[in-house]
C-alpha cells in the first residue's frame, strides 16, 4: 500500500476535482481573493502535514483549516507546516482543530475560541474552523455570530437533507434553523462528491461544510471545490475561494483561413500551367 509519504515525491493532481471545470486551475480570480484548505485530517502525521502544506500552497491558500488533529498537550512541538504558522489549535487527544495562515501574511490575529468553534481574522475575513464530535450536541448559542464578511468551515458532523443527507437529524436540524434565523448561507454543490467516503458503506456524505454570512440576502462570491481523496484517510480536502471568479478560455493556435478572400482566378490559373509539370 502506498504511504503518504510516497504520494509527497508524486504529482498531487489526483487531488483536484472530478469536474475539471469547476476546478481552481481552470479559474482566475478578479479582485481581491481568499482561499482557505480544509480537512479533517483523522490524526495528521508528519506525511500528512507535509502533503497539507504542499498542497495548500500549490493551490494558494492563505489559511488551512484542520479538524481531528490528535494532538495532547505534550505533543504540542508536532503543530508545524511548511510555509505556514500556527495561529490557533484546540489540544485534544482524540479531537482538536488547528488552524494556520501563510508566513507572510502580517494581518492576522485570533478573536475567540469555545467548544467546537477556532475564529481568526484575516485582512478583514473572519473565518471560524468548526469541529463537533460526532457524539456532541450544539449547545446554545450553537455558533458565534460573525462580522460580515465570515466564513464558517469544517467538519459540522450534522446530517441534513440540503447538504445531501437522505434524511435530518437533530443536530442538522439545529444548523440549519441557526443558519437561517442569522443569515448565513450555505455553500454547497450537489454535482460534486463528498467530504467524506465511508469505506463501510461505499458512500459519499458531506460532514465537512461551508457557510457565509450574508448582506439583505445577498452572499459573498464563494466557491468550494472537493478534493479526491486523501491518502489514509476517509475525508477530502476542500479549498474555498473567496472573491470573483472567471473561467479562464484558451483560444486555439490552429491556422484559419477565410475562402472567401482568396483570388482564385490566381488559384485557377497556377493549377491549370502547373498540371502538365506534374504529369511529366
Amino acid at each position: 500500500m502506498m504511504s503518504p509519504a510516497d504520494c509527497i515525491q508524486t504529482d498531487p493532481s489526483h487531488l483536484r476535482s472530478q469536474d475539471a471545470q469547476s476546478a481552481p486551475a481552470g479559474l482566475q480570480a478578479v479582485g481581491p481573493a481568499l482561499r482557505i484548505f480544509q480537512l479533517n485530517a483523522e490524526g495528521p502525521s508528519k506525511a500528512k502535514r507535509t502533503l497539507i502544506g504542499k498542497l495548500a500552497y500549490q493551490h494558494s491558500a492563505d489559511v488551512i483549516c484542520l479538524e481531528e488533529t490528535h494532538i495532547a498537550v505534550n505533543e504540542a512541538a508536532r503543530f508545524t507546516t511548511n510555509g505556514y504558522d500556527l495561529l490557533s489549535h484546540t489540544l485534544e487527544a482524540k479531537h482538536g482543530r488547528a488552524t494556520y495562515v501563510k508566513s507572510d501574511i502580517a494581518d492576522a490575529h485570533c478573536i475567540s475560541s469555545s467548544e467546537f468553534c477556532d475564529v481568526i481574522e484575516v485582512g478583514g475575513y473572519q473565518i471560524a474552523n468548526v469541529y463537533k464530535p460526532p457524539s456532541g450536541n450544539w449547545q446554545n448559542p450553537l455558533l458565534p455570530i460573525l462580522d460580515h464578511p465570515g466564513i464558517y468551515t469544517g467538519d459540522f458532523n450534522s446530517h441534513h437533507q440540503d447538504w445531501g443527507y437522505d434524511d435530518s437529524s437533530k443536530d442538522g436540524e439545529e444548523l440549519a434553523n441557526w443558519a437561517c434565523r442569522n443569515d448565513v448561507s450555505l455553500i454547497h454543490d450537489r454535482k460534486q462528491c463528498g467530504t467524506f467516503h465511508s469505506a463501510r458503506w461505499k458512500k459519499d456524505y458531506s460532514p465537512d461544510l461551508c457557510w457565509v454570512t450574508t448582506v439583505n440576502a445577498h452572499s459573498q462570491q464563494v466557491s468550494s471545490t472537493v478534493f479526491g481523496d486523501f491518502p489514509h484517510s476517509q475525508y477530502r480536502p476542500t479549498l474555498i475561494h473567496v472573491g470573483l471568479q472567471l473561467p479562464v478560455v484558451h483560444s486555439s493556435n490552429k491556422l484559419r483561413w477565410n475562402f472567401r478572400k482568396a483570388n482564385w482566378f490566381l488559384y485557377s490559373d497556377l493549377a491549370y500551367r502547373s498540371i502538365p509539370t506534374i504529369l511529366v
